[in-house]
């Protein structure tokens, strides 16, 4: 069995998004570096689950109701939102044995790691 599904997910074409679902509390964690309404994906999520629960019998349909979105590292750039699902998925995986019992984690390895380079002006920028 496992501990966690975490899902890379990609909304409305554009923006991508971490779904953490934790199999031992039944909750739903979604990190948006935009910070946006991302309810429709936790009840499409749960949907699926209870779809799957018809085929699979290992009783992970059963989600908590409670949706959480902590606060996240906020992205400066409109296309950098792939960069961070992933980093936040390295992020949770690197500190989950280290998780403080707030349900956060700790964020020394990649804390400003995002920021610490000024943006690089493109060839189109410098014309």
């Amino acid at each position: 069995m496992y501990d966690l599904l975490m899902l890379p997910q990609c909304k409305g074409n554009n923006h991508w998004v971490l779904l953490v679902a934790s199999v031992m509390s039944r909750t739903v964690t979604i990190y948006d570096s935009l910070g946006g309404n991302n309810k429709a994906l936790f009840d499409l999520f749960c949907q699926f689950m209870c779809q799957r629960a018809q085929i699979v019998k290992d009783g992970l349909e059963k989600i908590s109701s409670e949706f959480k979105a902590p606060p996240c590292n906020k992205q400066r750039h409109g296309n950098s939102c792939g960069v961070f699902a992933l980093m936040s998925t390295d992020k949770f995986v690197s500190d989950c044995t280290d998780r403080q019992t707030n349900g956060t984690f700790k964020s020394e390895r990649f804390d400003n790691k995002l920021y610490i380079y000024p943006r690089q002006k493109s060839p189109i920028d410098r014309k």
